[in-house]
């Protein structure tokens, strides 16, 4: 089974932490994850560059009779292991206490690159630390040199495959519908409909550092709560931080413990609560001031499209980093960073060998391409579901994508819904890609006009999944989220959010439902290929993005899109009256959608709670 996570003693865990660094008496630590003791212990001693001898007889544990397999193997929440200066574990673990969490003395650090166990007073195990560490073995499985037969088949579907449409609707399984239903349908789905069902269960205001309500945007935003930095009473002057993969804390933390190999001592927490109460002594916060006033804050989004990556897990999986970095500069935050949640079937199984290492080489390109390192992250293998003939198959491969940014300042932030009536409503990323991209297979323009291959209305409305998932055209993406990060910094843009799933229909709806304001939209096909309705108001795309701005900015707005992204950009419409409906136009003034923004709230809030209520 698998260890229910504590989230009361994880954060009294972070908060001691925190407290205990700022001590100077930390000179290393790390958390235990997977493979528990094991793990912890033979990667700080292999990135220190000493050993460790540890004693499991003084581990707490939950039940007696434990074998030392179990001991080093165990995989609980809530874990941490501490290096400490000699003497002053005492202090460590006063504090640890404070906090209502176990502390003890279990090991030391000795000089020979060692992990050494200890277990009712005898050796248990012992191996060299780089041997678990760095030099496991790799698995060499033989790679597919070529697409498999279901993704070549795939992308043989093209959008003329599905019945003729007009401004009116679409056949769908032989009854006519019309793009109003298909929206509201689309709406309805669980891809798509609103997540308030799952997030109003929980806390999401704890702190009252929550700067946008979950569902306001296309990230978390919290406040950056200061803290003091912390401080060293070495005598050498280097700063006590916690180990991390850097270089230069590396050198650090083998400089420290040089200095006294032999009296080091490791602190593993082991943290069962000793009561449930809240620890009255609370960490002292800084009063100190973000320079020239600004308030900095951090965003945070997870993002995943499983159907893209089965399609094409390359360019699928670039695509799904590509849309974390741009949910963030939807809210005006610079991308810093990913973790990545990879859930795969077998890749003991050809196809899913292939899928796995495609979609990490598209990851990777993806995140170089952005300049967003990957700081960690976890594999799940071997997942199967059911078909409807109850036959065991393998999951859509699903990489998740946890990225985080930076808001340099909290008052220039902005959600998804409109501001007010009048505003000018524009789309960024249209057009067809001036650049080639060094990282695709081909040689061709990418086009970025929206495509139905993948998308959410294929699969949802037509029952079909096929097709080539949107290509990622990364100058132009770069480009995109550069211009909507400066134009809510510069305060020209009043509301942001990415079309993704559904397409622009479904992005303008949710800005609609979102500030319950209609719009007035008069949508434009690409010249350069006849395209079809159903394409221009679902179809999928990356880089694009939809802003709302003032019509007094409309100047300088339109000005800096000219300079910066050429003819990529249009203008689309504009924010109408309150309680009204959402309209969207062809060039010609012809109807093509319209249904009030009741009606689009009830289908977007209610799906979930209405499918969960007839289970």
């Amino acid at each position: 089974a698998v260890q229910v996570g504590d989230p009361f003693l994880e954060k009294s865990l972070i908060e001691a932490c925190l407290e205990a660094f700022k001590t100077g008496a930390v000179v290393a630590a790390q958390d235990m994850g997977a493979a528990g003791i094991t793990c912890s212990t033979s990667e700080m001693a292999a990135k220190g560059g000493v050993g460790i001898e540890f004693d499991l007889d003084k581990v707490p544990v939950r039940e007696s009779g434990m074998v030392p397999y179990e001991y080093l193997l165990s995989e609980s929440q809530e874990r941490m292991l501490f290096v400490a200066q000699k003497g002053r574990e005492q202090e460590l673990i006063d504090i640890f206490h404070r906090w209502g969490l176990h502390a003890v003395v279990a090991g030391t650090v000795i000089e020979e690159p060692i992990v050494r166990i200890l277990f009712k007073g005898e050796i248990a195990a012992e191996i060299t630390a780089t041997a678990l560490a760095d030099n496991t073995p790799i698995y060499h499985r033989e790679l597919l040199t070529e697409a498999p037969e279901y993704a070549k088949k795939a992308w043989e579907w093209t959008a003329d495959k599905l019945p003729k449409c007009t401004a009116l609707g679409i056949e769908v399984k032989g009854e006519f519908q019309t793009w109003n239903q298909i929206l509201l349908t689309l709406l309805d789905t669980p891809t798509i409909a609103s997540k308030r069902w799952v997030y109003r269960q929980y806390d999401h205001q704890v702190q009252n550092n929550t700067v946008i309500l979950p569902g306001g945007a296309d990230a978390a935003v919290v406040r950056l709560r200061p803290l003091e930095p912390c401080q060293s009473s070495l005598a050498n002057g280097l700063e006590v931080h916690p180990l991390a993969k850097g270089d230069l804390q590396r050198e650090n933390a083998v400089s420290i413990a040089s200095e006294s190999k032999q009296e080091e001592e490791v602190i593993p927490l082991f943290t069962k609560a000793q009561g449930r109460e809240t620890p009255k002594a609370y960490p002292p916060l800084s009063k100190k001031e973000a320079p020239l006033g600004m308030i900095p804050g951090v965003a945070a989004t997870v993002d995943c499209n499983s159907r893209y990556v089965y399609l094409d897990p390359y360019e699928g999986a670039k695509a799904v980093v590509a849309e974390a970095a741009r949910n963030l500069s939807c809210v005006g935050a610079e991308p810093l960073a990913v973790t990545d949640n990879l859930n795969f079937g077998s890749p003991e199984k050809p196809i899913g060998y292939w899928q796995l290492a495609s979609a990490c080489r598209g990851i990777a390109d993806a995140c170089r391409e952005l300049g967003t390192p990957v700081t960690g992250g976890n594999v799940s293998l071997y997942n199967e579901t059911v078909d409807a003939e109850g036959n065991p198959q393998p999951i859509y491969p699903t990489p998740v994508i946890g990225m985080v940014g930076l808001i340099p300042d909290l008052k220039k932030i902005c959600g998804q819904a409109w501001l007010k009536k009048g505003d000018l409503i524009y789309v960024l990323g249209i057009g067809e890609s001036s650049q080639n991209s060094e990282l695709s297979s081909e040689s061709s323009k990418i086009e970025t006009s929206p495509t139905l291959g993948g998308s959410e209305y294929l699969a949802a409305i037509h029952g079909i999944v096929a097709g080539k998932p949107p290509r990622i055209d990364f100058e132009l993406e770069r480009k995109v989220q550069s211009v909507c990060r400066d134009g809510i910094r510069q305060g020209w843009v009043g509301s942001a959010h990415d079309c993704a799933e559904g397409g622009i229909a479904i992005a303008l709806a949710e800005c609609c439902i979102s500030a319950k304001l209609g719009a007035s939209i008069h949508l434009y096909p690409n010249s350069q290929h006849s395209q079809r309705w159903d394409e221009l108001l679902f179809g999928e795309m990356g880089n694009c993005i939809l802003v709302s701005v003032s019509p007094a900015n409309e100047a300088a707005w339109t000005s800096y899109l000219q300079e910066n992204l050429a003819a990529s950009w249009q203008k689309i419409g504009l924010v109408d009256s309150t309680e009204g409906s959402l309209r969207v136009f062809t060039t010609d003034k012809e109807p093509l959608i319209e249904v009030t923004i009741a009606e689009l709230g009830d289908r977007y809030y209610n799906a979930i709670e209405r499918r969960i209520a007839s289970v």
